[in-house]
């Protein structure tokens, strides 16, 4: 099985692992619309809603795409107070918070909301907070911008302290906008750095049980090594089996996963280049000159005639066990790069993915 399909299982497991997705926090009190909200973004009633009540007791999450939609019960009533709110659902595990409210802001809000902005900033990285109002009356677009301003004003902020976003779930008003701004890059940044840092966990794993099997493969023929000396390498004063190193180099990619396809189509790659020469006789030729004067001193033989025999036996298996480690380094990093380069083209084409639902969903 070659990387590419090594990477597509990876990738079957990652949606099934809850780190890989990144969770966006639906803040507010009850009745403001979290619940409707999440209900338009899903397109299909997935959430509880009500009006003015406690609907919403527990956090609940829907899966949106590679990430979650986690509708918070609201604050600031009796089962919830402020501060026990922010005790009991701890806001600094989110990566998104998106603030919903109808009506005019309160007090509460303006803590509430004050507070989601420290936690975006002090977290380590930052994180994007959206001001979402939910409203159900019909308003003209000189009345939003009048809204718009006052919300503003009240809150002391501007737009790039916090963007504001109109919905309207009785009407399905504002959605698009609301899901354009999760794409932003911010958010992007956010999600494709949880979605990398599960990847490559589970990538550094398989790389640690492939190098187990590789030095394996190594330990198998570096005894056979010390014994055989079929072809002379010019230059050197011993000979070596060339089949065995070959088989020795391609058990290596195997317990790698290398395959001739991903050889083939990363070929440009430096590494990759050089994992395809050395597998050849010229290139294993070459490994063992370089590796050579790294292990012995050239012609060291001929001033020890008596022990010459079982020193050049010697001198073969450790050569071979150089050349076999200086090969599953190659590999490995002839994997990662592929590794990598498999990522930018998934995470490519994720992102063209959502470009093209928001597209058809204009």
């Amino acid at each position: 099985m070659g990387l590419e399909k090594e990477f597509k299982e990876i990738l079957e497991e990652l949606s099934a692992t809850e780190d890989a997705y990144a969770k966006i926090a639906f803040v507010g009190q009850p009745g403001a619309g979290k619940s409707s909200i999440i209900n338009g973004l899903l397109c299909e009633k997935a959430a509880e809603v009500g009006q003015g009540t406690d609907i919403t007791r527990e956090a609940a999450e829907y899966t949106y795409s590679f990430n979650r939609l986690v509708d918070l019960p609201g604050y600031g009533t009796d089962m919830f107070r402020f501060e026990d709110w922010k005790e009991k659902f701890s806001p600094e595990q989110y990566d998104v918070f998106v603030f919903v409210f109808s009506g005019k802001l309160t007090e509460d809000d303006s803590r509430m909301l004050a507070d989601l902005r420290e936690y975006a900033s002090c977290l380590g990285r930052p994180r994007p907070v959206f001001l979402v109002r939910n409203h159900g009356e019909e308003l003209e677009k000189e009345d939003l911008e009048h809204v718009r301003a006052d919300i503003y004003s009240h809150l002391g902020l501007t737009e790039e302290d916090v963007p504001l976003y109109f919905v309207d779930c009785r009407y399905k008003k504002g959605f698009l906008e609301l899901e354009r701004a999760f794409f932003d890059m911010d958010y992007r940044q956010i999600w494709q750095s949880r979605i990398e840092g599960v990847f490559y966990g589970k990538c550094m794993q398989r790389l640690e049980k492939c190098k187990k099997k590789a030095e394996e493969a190594v330990d198998g023929h570096k005894v056979a090594a010390g014994l055989n000396g079929a072809n002379p390498i010019p230059g050197l004063d011993i000979g070596v089996d060339m089949a065995l190193y070959m088989d020795m180099f391609s058990d290596i990619r195997k317990a790698y996963h290398i395959d001739d396809k991903d050889l083939s189509r990363y070929s440009l790659m430096p590494i990759v280049r050089q994992v395809l020469e050395l597998a050849t006789k010229n290139g294993i030729t070459l490994l063992l000159k370089n590796s050579a004067g790294k292990v012995f001193v050239q012609k060291i033989t001929k001033y020890i005639p008596l022990i010459g025999t079982a020193f050049a036996a010697g001198l073969g298996y450790k050569l071979c066990e150089y050349a076999g480690e200086e090969y599953i380094k190659d590999c490995e990093q002839a994997a990662e790069k592929i590794m990598d380069a498999l990522m930018e083209e998934q995470i490519k084409k994720w992102e063209d993915d959502s470009q093209l639902l928001l597209l058809k969903e204009a």
